[in-house]
Formats: structure tokens, sequence, C-alpha cells
């Protein structure tokens, strides 16, 4: 397949020379790196017309066109601007729960005196309560490309669930009949990087999502109206010790994405890191 798709290229550039040298055409390359091959063919299309010639070469990825001197310098300038490696980032989550514990001992002192032939038994009952800070740290990492989305999983079985469902009908985001069988699927945090210019800030968007079967259908709830954005520098951690009003959906939301769930209060902390292409 592969060899005979080289002989008919072969064959186009042979047709794709004469006609060159009988018109003020000449046939260039364009190597694809970024943009869908598909969009680029489109574009370039409209822009040669009829009488231009373009072929891809998806052995070497590359684009050939016949076209005219001023129709290869616009092309030249559309692959400059639509026609770019995309950057990468690798996103690292830090998920810190903290949750009061207190413990209350029960306890106490005998006392015992003696009062002649007899001995008198006293009973002094303590109760102390003494609390204890726990915290939990969970780390995710995902690599996304520059303005394109990937999800966290947070977990399956989330203690505030109930709180959640009842958030979710309160603001109309899900309608549950009383007859109606609902079964929890999980939640994921959606994380959307796009790098700044070429860095080295990195804007980020923070999107909880629920799935749940009712009646064995798939509901699928995006609380964009919570959605956080921050700012943060290449290579350099950036808490999110605050979601503001939104602070109590995220303290119930996030607290499975550890075990444990007996988290008060939870902070977020990001670590980007753009991905150059070739090392650079």
């Amino acid at each position: 397949m592969k060899k005979l798709f080289a002989i008919c290229l072969m064959l186009v550039l042979a047709v794709s020379t004469l006609m060159a040298k009988e018109t003020d055409r000449s046939l260039k390359s364009y190597s694809i790196h970024g943009r869908p091959p598909d969009e680029l063919v489109e574009i370039i299309t409209m822009l040669i017309g009829e009488e231009g010639k373009i072929v891809r070469d998806r052995g070497l990825n590359r684009l050939l066109v016949l076209a005219t001197a001023d129709e290869h310098k616009k092309i030249s300038g559309i692959m400059k601007q639509f026609d770019i490696i995309p950057q990468n980032v690798r996103v690292q989550v830090m998920i810190r729960e903290t949750a009061k514990q207190i413990k209350t001992e029960a306890g106490g002192n005998f006392h015992v005196t003696k009062q002649g032939p007899h001995y008198k038994f006293k009973f002094d009952p303590r109760a102390t309560a003494r609390a204890t800070t726990k915290i939990n740290c969970t780390t995710q990492s995902l690599l996304v490309s520059s303005g394109r989305e990937a999800s966290l999983r947070i977990g399956k079985d989330i203690p505030g669930i109930k709180w959640i469902v009842e958030y979710s009908q309160h603001r109309g985001l899900l309608i549950i009949q009383e007859d109606q069988e609902v079964k929890f699927v999980g939640a994921r945090l959606k994380v959307k990087p796009i790098v700044i210019d070429k860095g080295p800030y990195i804007y980020i968007k923070l999107t909880p999502e629920v799935s749940a079967l009712v009646d064995g259908n798939l509901r699928v709830i995006e609380y964009t109206e919570l959605t956080t954005e921050v700012t943060a520098k290449n290579n350099e951690p950036l808490e999110i010790a605050s979601f503001g009003r939104n602070q109590a959906f995220y303290d119930k939301f996030l607290s499975g994405f550890s075990s444990s769930g007996e988290s008060e209060t939870v902070a977020v902390t990001l670590l980007p890191s753009i991905v150059y292409p070739f090392n650079k």
C-alpha cells in the first residue's frame, strides 16, 4: 500500500513539475506540525483555487503545493500562524484535607479514708477532652495540551454526596422524581491549562463534574458556575487556600479525593510545568 502511494505521489510530482514549467507556478513542500492536516488542506485549497494543486504526503508528514509566488508567500504566513507545535502542560494537583478530632476520655480518682473501724470510699469523676488535627495529602498528575481539558478522578465514594445531590436539586441542575432510582457513578475535577503567549504564566480553569445514573440513564453535571480560575507561573506551586463563597461545595466535593472522608476544610495546590517541544 505504501509502495503504491509512493508511485502515485511521484506521478503527481512529475505532472505538477510539467505544469509549473508552463505557468508561473512552482512546487513547494510545507511540513505539518500541530495543526490538523485536513484543516490546512482546506484553507490552502481555498487560497490557491482550481488552478493550484495540493497533495498530502503522509509518509513525511508534509503538504506539496503547486502555487504562484504570491500564493506561496501567503501560505507561508498561514503555516507560521496556524501550524504551531502545541505546548503540553503537566499539572500536579495536591489536595490537602484538614480534620479536627476531639477525643473525650473519662476517668477519676478513688479516695479511701478510715473512720474508726470503717473505711469510706469516695470517687471523683473526671472527663478530659483532647483535640487533635489530622492532615491528609493526596497528589495526582496529568499531562494535557495547552487549551485542552483533562480530568482528575476524585472518586466513586464521596462522603458528602448527599449534600451535593441536594445542592444540585436546589440549583435545578439535577431533577429527580420520587420513584426514580439514582446511583452515584463518580466525580471528576476538569483541568484546562492555557499557556499565556509562550510562558512562563499559565491560566488554569478548574471545574467540578459529577456523574450519576438516573433510572439507568447517565447524567453528567458540570458545575460551570463553580469554576475556579487562577493564573500560575511555570514550575512554581500555587496554593488555592480558599474557594470563596464556593468553599462549602469544594469541601464536600473534594472529600472523595482521599479515602479518609473526614475533612472539614480542603486546600488545593497546583504545580504546573510547561513541557516545551524538543526539550527547548
